[in-house]
């Protein structure tokens, strides 16, 4: 694989360890995300389950940003209506994290770069 998706899934349930137990685990995850090369997922979808928000937790993209780990993003449509929704605001979550380019799939299976400057 060469992106991992819903690093942070289970905060769509609303439970999470103590606080230094979840900075212990985000920095781990940071780290062997960066140690394996592979992009991580801002997914869109969170904003309609009860974490009523986009994943990963944006302390948890800001570590993986600060440890060179590469962006994509997605939209967990399992629909056409929901393809791409949201994908601005990730962007910008993408943005206030550091980010400031993300990798898109091409149709040969590649990626390419798309900046996020303004």
């Amino acid at each position: 694989f060469d992106s991992m998706a819903h690093p942070d899934l289970v905060s769509i349930l609303g439970r999470y360890p103590d606080g230094g137990t979840v900075g212990r685990l985000y920095r781990s995850a940071a780290e062997a995300a960066s140690a394996a090369g592979v992009r991580v997922e801002v997914n869109t979808a969170g904003v309609l389950k009860p974490v009523g928000r986009m994943y990963p937790d944006p302390r948890l993209l800001e570590l993986f940003c600060a440890a060179g780990v590469r962006l994509t993003v997605g939209s967990d449509a399992h629909g056409a209506g929901r393809v791409a929704a949201g994908i601005a605001e990730a962007y910008g979550l993408a943005y206030r994290a550091g980010y400031r380019s993300v990798d898109v799939p091409t149709s040969d299976g590649g990626w390419r770069e798309v900046s996020l400057e303004p």
